[in-house]
């Protein structure tokens, strides 16, 4: 199966997105240039509703797409000090937004998969098998994804875009939407546009935020409009001590207007642990990732899998 002819169209996926996306940083500079001083006219020359359905069409026109990261996770003192070595390992997600997912990891040479298209469920391990024979495939498979605990599941790639991949698939099943991730935050009523001149890495973006009522932990986004409105940044606070942060420093464009994101860091302040994402790379600097043309094998289980009806 291939991408619908919707999906390729460039009017769909990258001229809308992009001329909505311009206007908004047009909109943000023009009210610069007129009152510099007064930052409550930054605020307000672009609304946190604009900000959402820029959001929603950007993941509207995303294609089928993969990426194999290394995903790095140390825990260290307060002073810095390693308390434990780093443990390392690979992430594979492949992902036809709202139809069907898998996300596989691996540790050493054991693989961990999980996939679904919404209807059918796959929880299965890739292990070596006995030499000559090749590897062993076998899990279970179920109608029922909290039977194989795949509802809230999140791979680190759709942490770091904050777009829940296998919440949303399961979801489409029924028509509905995720309660989780960046649009269903965006859609509480108390978020608030900060700024739109906040810059990230070279990246003129957008920054929102949320309190907590009775004066909780503060939620803050930096989205960058020019690159899928990915989160450049997301953090959390304590008044203003900061307690979490993740955020991306390299984003990729993999054709039809969409983005992935590249290498990103995640720390937990308090906790003294953080974590590193780097996309994987070839011998010449290419980043295993991109668009996926034939989608028909995301949540299929290899050949050869003993798979338990559950």
């Amino acid at each position: 199966m291939h991408l619908d002819a919707d999906r390729h169209s460039g009017f769909t996926t990258s001229i809308i997105p992009r001329a909505l996306n311009g206007w908004m940083l047009l909109t943000c500079a023009l009210v610069a240039l007129l009152n510099p001083d007064a930052a409550l006219a930054s605020q307000s020359a672009i609304s946190k509703d604009q900000v959402l359905e820029g959001v929603r069409l950007s993941r509207s026109g995303m294609p089928a797409f993969h990426a194999t990261a290394t995903v790095t996770t140390r825990r260290d003192t307060a002073e810095g000090v390693p308390t434990v070595a780093p443990s390392v390992r690979e992430e594979t997600v492949v992902c036809d937004p709202r139809r069907a997912v898998r996300v596989e990891r691996a540790v050493g040479s054991a693989r961990q998969c999980m996939a679904t298209n919404g209807i059918e469920h796959l929880r299965y391990a890739i292990l070596d098998g006995v030499a000559g024979e090749g590897p062993e495939v076998t899990g279970s498979v179920s109608q029922d994804a909290r039977t194989l605990r795949l509802e809230g599941a999140r791979s680190t790639i759709d942490l770091l875009m904050d777009w829940p991949l296998v919440s949303e698939v399961l979801a489409s099943a029924t028509g509905a939407e995720p309660k989780n991730g960046l649009v269903a935050w965006l859609a509480q009523a108390d978020v608030q546009v900060v700024d739109c001149e906040t810059v990230v890495d070279g990246s003129q973006c957008v920054r929102l935020s949320r309190t907590a009522p009775g004066g909780g932990l503060r939620v803050e986004y930096t989205l960058d409009p020019a690159c899928g409105w990915l989160p450049r940044r997301y953090q959390v606070f304590s008044g203003e001590t900061l307690l979490f942060s993740r955020e991306i420093h390299e984003i990729e464009a993999i054709g039809s207007g969409a983005f992935l994101p590249l290498r990103a860091v995640e720390r937990n302040v308090a906790g003294g642990v953080t974590v590193e994402f780097a996309v994987a790379r070839d011998a010449d600097g290419r980043p295993n990732a991109g668009v996926v043309l034939d989608t028909t094998s995301i949540a299929t289980a290899p050949s050869g899998a003993v798979l338990q009806a559950e």
